[in-house]
């Protein structure tokens, strides 16, 4: 299965008394988005993500390492859901068993 997904960045500085007009835009199109997770992969992932959150609503993390992990339990939430890990798809890695 594929997923579609168009992501536009744009930033536009237009000066008020001039005619300076620049804009700025990045475009993602990941089009390319295989399921390359597989469930066990996934189960391990939303498992850290939630050990992440237990530990950080007990205040066993805080500061910049809680905002960190919280980040990463965040990209794991995602990616689960989606069963695609960006960083497997340069590589070729799948943890997805074969159809």
């Amino acid at each position: 299965m594929y997923y579609y997904y168009d992501i536009n960045l744009c930033v536009t500085n237009v000066a008020l008394g001039g005619t300076s007009f620049t804009e700025f835009c990045i475009q993602f199109n990941l089009n390319h988005m295989k399921k390359n997770m597989g469930s066990v992969d996934k189960a391990v992932r939303i498992l850290a993500a939630v050990i992440i959150a237990i530990l950080y609503f007990l205040n066993f993390i805080s500061g910049t390492l809680a905002i960190v992990l919280l980040a990463v339990a965040a990209i794991f939430i995602v990616t689960s859901f989606m069963s695609f890990c960006p960083l497997y798809y340069p590589f070729g890695i799948s943890t997805r068993k074969k159809e």
